[in-house]
C-alpha cells in the first residue's frame, strides 16, 4: 500500500492517471493486504510455523503494537511510511538492478530496525 500511496500520486499530479485510478488502486492495494495477510497467517498455522517460541513471539509482538498510545502508533506509522516512500524513489531513481538494490535495502532495514510500523 506504501508504494501506492508514494507513486500513484505522483501519477495523478503528472496527468497520467486521473482520481478513479487512485482510488481503485487504494482499494486494490488494502484489499490485496488485508487478503494477503490473512492468507500468510492461515498458511503459516496449516505449516506449524505457530508453536513453541514462535508462537509465543508472534502473540507478544501481536500485543505490543496494538497496545501502544494512538498517538505513538500513528507517528511510527508516518515515520515508517516515510522511509518506504523513500525506498520507491530511491529505487525509482536508480538505473541499475545494483543500485536499485541500494536504494530499497537502507531505507527499509532502517525502519526495522527502529521497530517503526
Amino acid at each position: 500500500f506504501t508504494g501506492n500511496t508514494a507513486t500513484v500520486p505522483m501519477a495523478v499530479f503528472e496527468g497520467k492517471a486521473d482520481m478513479n485510478d487512485l482510488v481503485r488502486s487504494w482499494g486494490v492495494s488494502i484489499l490485496g493486504n488485508i487478503i494477503g495477510c490473512g492468507v500468510f497467517a492461515c498458511a503459516a498455522q496449516y505449516a506449524g510455523l505457530l508453536v513453541g517460541g514462535a508462537q509465543k513471539l508472534a502473540i507478544t509482538m501481536t500485543v505490543m503494537k496494538t497496545s501502544m498510545p494512538f498517538g505513538q502508533a500513528l507517528v511510527k506509522a508516518i515515520m515508517c511510511n516515510w522511509m518506504v516512500c523513500m525506498a520507491v524513489f530511491l529505487s525509482e531513481a536508480a538505473r541499475d538492478l545494483g543500485g536499485k538494490m541500494v536504494g530499497i535495502w537502507f531505507p527499509i532495514s532502517a525502519f526495522v530496525a527502529m521497530s517503526m510500523e
